[in-house]
């Protein structure tokens, strides 16, 4: 099986106070967000043994699993039958967050259900969003916590992640870097394609928008006509 992204396209930023975020990726905004598996204090199984009409109350904070560090703020969605209490006032007084137009609706209802309250200032302490430029993140205090770290959508795009398994694989051998198959970015190596192509005209061939999630537009194809030949 083949995979083919379609080319990145030229992405405007947009200034928000004096971090940048930039559109180089499409976060989810959906409730159908997997949620995280990780149970890192038993609550999955706990909640499997309660009654979905029993309300489940956990408290709002719980060990950080580095035994050098404080206790940490439990996000937890759970369903509408958790209730995450036990965080002081004063503690809530400095739970603020950024909300963005791409945050989740998952993330929305979590913060939500610990306390926090939403702003448009600076004085957030966490945000879920677009990407920021580089140079944004010295602007950050020590507190603020944000989804992205600076150049994250080198593994995060499907495109940008090929160009640099293909810049390993030409600087340490394909034989180093073979853990994934071919792939074109359209319309860039459109003849390249048409060449493989050509090679195995029974091929099936997957194909995926560059900066997309949750397996929104990928599609299988195996005509040479359906091989987007521009940019949408």
């Amino acid at each position: 099986t083949h995979t083919m992204e379609e080319e990145d396209q030229e992405h405007q930023s947009q200034s928000e106070s004096e971090l940048d975020f930039v559109d180089e990726d499409v976060d989810p905004s959906d409730d159908d967000l997997d949620e995280d598996d990780d149970d890192v204090d038993g609550v999955a199984e706990l909640l499997e043994e309660k009654a979905v009409a029993e309300p489940v109350v956990l408290p709002g904070l719980f060990q950080s699993p580095f035994p050098t560090r404080p206790p940490v703020i439990r996000f937890m969605y759970g369903g509408d039958n958790v209730v995450v209490e036990g965080l002081s006032e004063k503690m809530k007084e400095g739970l603020k967050w950024k909300i963005q137009p791409t945050t989740p609706n998952l993330v929305k209802k979590m913060i939500n259900r610990v306390g926090f309250k939403v702003t448009t200032k600076n004085g957030w302490i966490g945000t879920w969003g677009k990407h920021m430029k580089a140079t944004s993140f010295r602007h950050l205090r020590a507190d603020q916590k944000i989804n992205h770290y600076p150049g994250s959508f080198n593994l995060g795009r499907k495109d940008r992640m090929w160009k640099n398994i293909a810049r390993m694989q030409a600087r340490y051998s394909r034989k180093q870097f073979n853990f994934v198959p071919d792939t074109f970015c359209l319309p860039g190596d459109m003849h390249l394609l048409k060449r493989v192509w050509d090679e195995e005209p029974s091929a099936k061939w997957i194909l995926k928008p560059n900066a997309s999630a949750r397996g929104i537009g990928i599609k299988v194809i195996y005509q040479w006509s359906q091989v987007p030949k521009k940019k949408d």
